[in-house]
């Protein structure tokens, strides 16, 4: 009988964000016992035989996308295995995505705000999110991805920040990006004088002097 044997990579993970994984392999034979073994990308073209080994780094073709590793083993007498593979899904790149604090808003009038989001990523998928308000503000924990989501900013009125990054499935994490708003809770003042003061007027036409302060 030609030898049994299994291949996996990277411990059969789903994703990979580097080209260079480690494939474990085993394989049996009754009778003469593995010899060696050989690696093919397309199930067609194979590398050299080399010996048998539990273990072997191997180089995924370059290209985000799922890959798969094929292997084969002989025995002592040179009986050849069956074709065993794996995959897994190459993800090299960044997942992106954009903010809008309340669509865009310039002011907001409220401490709670909502952010409007986008994610995108071609090869594994956008994950998770985090967020934080101010350069000096502590990230949020991680959380699945969305849409929207609400927010409350600092306690001061002024212009505030609020950071945004995302994360795909394979562990990569975006640049991080940010959209700034004004919060504004204190209502303008002012002042109006009628003819500057004056108590009394001779015609319907007057003058208003006007103060404002925000």
């Amino acid at each position: 009988e030609p030898p049994a044997g299994t291949v996996s990579i990277n411990q059969e993970a789903a994703y990979t964000t580097s080209k260079d994984v480690t494939l474990d392999l085993s394989a049996t034979d009754l009778g003469s016992s593995v010899e060696r073994m050989r690696f093919s990308k397309d199930g067609t073209s194979w590398s050299a035989w080399e010996t048998y080994a539990t273990t072997k780094t191997y180089t995924l073709d370059a290209g985000d996308g799922e890959k798969t590793v094929y292997v084969q083993f002989d025995d002592k007498v040179g009986r050849v295995s069956n074709t065993f593979k794996d995959t897994i899904t190459l993800d090299t790149t960044k997942p992106t995505g954009t903010i809008k604090v309340n669509n865009g808003d310039a002011y907001a009038t409220s401490r709670t705000v909502t952010l409007n989001l986008t994610q995108s990523d071609a090869a594994s998928g956008a994950s998770e999110m985090r967020f934080k308000v101010g350069t000096n503000g502590t990230w949020t924990a991680w959380e699945k991805v969305a849409d929207t989501k609400t927010l409350d900013l600092d306690d001061s009125d002024g212009e505030q920040t609020i950071y945004y990054e995302i994360k795909d499935k394979a562990g990569l994490i975006s640049d991080t990006l940010s959209d700034a708003i004004t919060l504004d809770r204190v209502k303008p003042a002012g002042t109006i004088k009628v003819n500057h003061g004056d108590t009394y007027a001779t015609s319907r036409t007057v003058t208003l002097n006007l103060t404002q302060s925000d």
